[in-house]
């Protein structure tokens, strides 16, 4: 089991929203390394125990791997959310400030005011 995930990055671009970052695992590459490759890769903890290895470190160990899959997931769905979040900000302003528009204009008009004037 190795200990490092790749993760891919992309944007989504369009013309009316903010860019969104999109996360995900990226497949494994093998690198070209100078070195021997049994010493540049970190060893499975789990053989220091040796065939007495508790179940629980088992658990663990396939536990934090499928971490390793979900967190790219959740950071995306985070990005999104965020972005969502914005685009709430942005029609609610737009709203209060149609709403202001809206009572400047009754108001010039005579059918509402600040003194009541009908």
């Amino acid at each position: 089991m190795r200990a490092s995930r790749r993760l891919s990055l992309s944007l989504s671009l369009s013309a009316t929203n903010p860019p969104v970052p999109t996360f995900a695992l990226a497949p494994d590459h093998k690198e070209d390394r100078d070195g021997d490759d049994a010493a540049a890769r970190p060893s499975d903890p789990l053989r220091w125990f040796g065939i007495l290895a508790p179940s629980e470190l088992r658990a663990a160990q396939g536990d934090a791997a499928t971490m390793m899959e979900l967190v790219p997931r959740l950071v995306g769905v985070d990005a999104e959310m965020r972005a969502v979040e914005v685009e709430i900000r942005r029609a609610r302003k737009r709203g209060a400030k149609a709403g202001r528009r809206r009572k400047g204009i009754e108001g010039e008009n005579g059918i509402e005011g600040k003194k009541g004037v009908i």
